[in-house]
């Protein structure tokens, strides 16, 4: 998430200052030791610190804003950026659905979906949020899902770890604090700051782990009765940056691609449109602004400046005034 943008930015002729995260000091120090050591100190420096660093960083004023994490602090950085009308490329989180019809392979689903939530232990912006899915294949679908975690986690006992006490509580809160059924898992370890990846069943919709984005093991999974109502549902919400759709049906696809707005969307499988550099990644509205990877980075963080040559000569004198009727009815004629 530091270099991909770093590698973009430089390839379109930029000098790049980069700030980690200091929520994981331990790759911010790797970062600020490596990348002056094999890159061109003059053209990157790496500045560590906390969120006063930012802001600091941000009031200096610069050419281009890239910042990835949450979208209470993409706000943050967008009105520090305001003051120098510096362009902003958000890349920030929100809750990716996945929506399941009744016609999907559940077990293709179950593999998929929990193969994207459990990747970095939830800890990442694409993984998958919560599902939806028909009420007629909600508890296979939920057995299924329970089972595969088992064997994904055969030889991970315990929990899987979150970033910091902080995250910790919060996640934990989640599961105090829900309507929801525990279907798998729901263990907590807060010393070892593990958690186990929890499958839940029908919380409720103003529960707090269905109106923050989660960002760790932590699964919802919502029964509705028909597509229509999964689509309205998702409707209701901030727009995602990813949305995630499993149908074997061409019409159903049809349907979600063009009635649901979000950065991405991804139909059969979760979190792969991040593999294709061919693809602009970012969000859309509260899930970020702006887009990059391959390409798309390149053109992020260049300046398409128009240039019009002329020559002195011809200089047609009835493009000046003052303008005669004939003159006018000619440059209609030409313009």
């Amino acid at each position: 998430l530091a270099l991909s943008p770093l590698v973009a930015a430089v390839s379109a002729g930029n000098a790049v200052v980069v700030k980690p995260s200091e929520v994981a000091p331990a790759t911010s120090g790797l970062l600020a030791r490596l990348i002056p050591q094999y890159l061109d100190p003059d053209a990157i420096v790496v500045v560590e610190g906390d969120a006063a660093t930012t802001q600091e960083l941000l009031s200096q004023g610069f050419d281009h804003v890239l910042f990835t994490g949450g979208t209470e602090v993409g706000r943050k950085i967008m009105a520090a950026a305001a003051p120098h009308l510096t362009p902003v490329l958000l890349d920030l989180g929100g809750k990716s659905p996945v929506i399941v019809a009744a016609d999907a392979d559940l077990d293709v689903v179950a593999r998929r979906v929990v193969w994207g939530k459990l990747l970095n232990s939830g800890q990442t912006c694409i993984a998958p949020d919560y599902v939806l899915v028909e009420r007629s294949v909600r508890d296979a679908l939920v057995q299924k899902m329970s089972d595969t975690v088992t064997q994904f986690l055969a030889d991970r006992p315990g929990g899987l770890r979150v970033v910091n006490e902080r995250q910790f509580d919060r996640l934990a809160s989640y599961l105090s604090g829900t309507s929801g059924r525990v279907a798998s898992g729901g263990g907590l370890d807060r010393e070892a700051l593990t958690i186990e990846a929890t499958i839940l069943v029908d919380p409720a919709p103003d529960d707090a782990v269905m109106g923050e984005e989660i960002f760790g093991p932590i699964l919802p999974v919502l029964a509705v009765d028909s597509m229509d109502e999964a689509i309205e549902f998702v409707r209701a919400r901030p727009k995602p940056l990813a949305a995630y759709y499993f149908t074997r049906s061409k019409a159903l696809r049809a349907r979600f691609l063009s009635e649901i707005s979000s950065g991405a969307a991804v139909v059969n499988h979760v979190g792969m449109h991040v593999l294709a550099p061919q693809l602009p990644f970012g969000g859309v509205g509260p899930s970020g602004t702006g887009a990059y990877h391959g390409k798309w980075g390149f053109e992020a963080f260049s300046h398409r400046k128009s240039v019009l040559t002329k020559p002195f000569s011809p200089d047609l004198k009835l493009l000046y005034p003052p303008y005669t009727d004939k003159a006018l009815n000619l440059l209609r004629r030409l313009l």
